[in-house]
């Protein structure tokens, strides 16, 4: 769990709705960006939170070893309630925000 210090506030965050700003690592980069988790979740080994990204505007999953610091932010949480992220029988997701299809691996 050492390399995953920030378990505990994503789940804190994708039950309270909280909006989150973190500092992630992507090709040897580091940058802030803020995100509202929905989740966590473990696969071979690595723990992961899809989350709502306000950089990019859509629905990101980020690797939580990826995640150097974690801090609230002030910004409005959208109502996650809301949104459907039920996987079809073809392989498709339906974006919770705009509604836009797309396919996921």
């Amino acid at each position: 769990m050492s390399s995953f210090p920030h378990l505990s506030i994503l789940l804190d965050a994708a039950i309270q709705q909280k909006v989150l700003l973190i500092t992630y690592e992507t090709r040897g980069q580091q940058s802030k960006r803020e995100m509202q988790p929905i989740g966590i979740y473990t696969k071979n080994g690595l723990w992961y939170s899809p989350a709502y990204c306000y950089q990019h505007q859509d629905i990101r999953v980020f690797r939580c070893d990826r995640i150097h610091a974690v801090e609230h932010s002030a910004s409005k949480p959208l109502d996650m309630k809301v949104c459907r992220l039920v996987r079809l029988n073809f392989g498709l997701h339906p974006c919770c925000i705009c509604g836009r299809m797309e396919v996921v691996g």
